[in-house]
């Protein structure tokens, strides 16, 4: 681990007014190192605060994400896609229409069966 923050700036100011340095900012020992800099601004510490603002600028690359090619369901062609669905499910559905109590009746017993 290695000190992001330089070793001569103070970060607290005691009671006595003297300046010594408590807050340290840590960072890894790698070549990729995320922490583009590290500092103190002391004309943004707030009133009556005894702490430094320690401002640290991160660089986290984010990574891209292309988004899919989405549907403009607006746009589609209702009347076309409706004929198309009506005829795909005559042919591939295996659902029957059930016209007559003793059809009911062979269904709720074997739910399998097909007609």
């Amino acid at each position: 681990m290695l000190l992001a923050l330089p070793k001569s700036i103070p970060t607290f100011q005691t009671s006595t007014g003297r300046w010594t340095r408590p807050d340290n900012v840590w960072r890894a020992n790698t070549q990729v190192d995320p922490i583009q800099r590290c500092d103190v601004i002391p004309n943004t510490r707030p009133p009556l605060a005894d702490h430094m603002p320690i401002i640290s600028v991160i660089d986290l690359p984010l990574p891209r994400v292309a988004s899919p090619e989405t549907l403009d369901f607006r746009a589609a062609d209702w009347p076309f896609v409706n004929e198309i669905l009506k005829d795909r499910l005559l042919a591939e559905s295996p659902a029957l229409r059930i016209r007559t109590k003793e059809e009911f009746i062979v269904k709720v017993d074997n739910p399998l069966q097909l007609d």
